[in-house]
């Protein structure tokens, strides 16, 4: 009875069918419990490394941390072919929350207060966070849902993603202005405790759905997984004048948005003068930014 009342509340906000609105809930704060604390950690990471460094130390930030991202990212896809899906994101969510509660306690230290490796090391640590965390969330909805399920609630589960961007947002400022800002890195690495139960529990109920509702066919499943390495990639890209086009865009994409965002920080860091104004600044902007998106 419940079940069903709460199937017919959300069918006011998005196409649901009968038995999917636990999915959806537990999709929809997954992904609030990944952008929320992401959206902290990046008004921290800005606001640490532009009072102490400046704007001088952008450059290499940027270049360290696509580096350092890439390498990442390559291991991670590799780590995938081998592993489950529920465990690489489970584990990922661990080491993120082990090494930012010790990020945490470093940057309280007089240590963490005047090192600039640790400004970048908390840069790099962030953008990885994000590039890691953002899309394993998307793996979970490509192994939970077919792609007419995915179309009808993509745009439901992903604006969890923009709420917790929003609730992020208005706690870096909220909190920083009430002289809590020691509190944000914590919180943030509690939501992520919770996304772990979430995690569980989204995998559960998926075990529970049909085979034929998933989104991998039993004929697909049965033929073997191609491959997925960097030189497959790079040879699929190649063959393909579309990719090559597409390619090519996020290339331009990615230079023009780091130009714009070295001097939007610039502006930031010559208008406000202490830490806690730059960082309640940031929280308010993303906050803002998620609200239009």
């Amino acid at each position: 009875m419940e079940k069903n009342r709460l199937n017919k509340w959300l069918s006011h906000i998005v196409n649901l069918k009968p038995g999917e609105e636990n999915l959806a809930i537990l999709l929809f704060v997954c992904f609030f419990l990944i952008t929320c604390p992401h959206t902290i950690i990046k008004a921290l990471r800005y606001a640490d490394l532009l009072w102490k460094i400046g704007t001088g130390g952008l450059p290499i930030a940027y270049l360290s941390a696509a580096v350092i991202t890439g390498l990442v990212v390559l291991i991670h896809s590799r780590m995938h072919q081998r592993i489950s899906s529920q465990l690489i994101i489970t584990t990922s969510l661990v080491f993120f929350i082990i090494t930012g509660v010790g990020l945490n306690f470093l940057l309280m230290t007089d240590y963490g207060r005047a090192s600039d490796f640790l400004s970048y090391f908390f840069w790099v640590w962030a953008n990885v966070l994000a590039y890691v965390l953002i899309p394993q969330y998307f793996l979970i909805i490509n192994e939970v849902f077919n792609l007419r399920e995915a179309k009808r609630l993509i745009g439901f589960c992903g604006s969890g993603g923009i709420l917790g961007g929003v609730v992020g947002g208005l706690l870096a400022k909220y909190l920083t202005q009430a002289n809590l800002a020691n509190l944000l890195l914590p919180i943030g690495c509690g939501l992520l405790f919770l996304c772990i139960f979430v995690v569980r529990a989204i995998f559960s109920f998926r075990q529970k759905k049909p085979s034929s509702t998933k989104l991998t066919s039993q004929k697909n499943e049965s033929s073997e997984a191609p491959k997925a390495g960097f030189m497959d990639t790079f040879h699929a890209v190649r063959k393909r004048k579309y990719l090559v086009l597409i390619s090519g865009l996020v290339i331009i994409t990615v230079i023009v948005s780091t130009f714009i965002d070295f001097q939007f920080s610039s502006a930031v860091h010559e208008s406000y003068y202490t830490k806690e104004a730059k960082q309640a600044f940031f929280g308010l902007f993303y906050a803002g930014l998620m609200t239009f998106s």
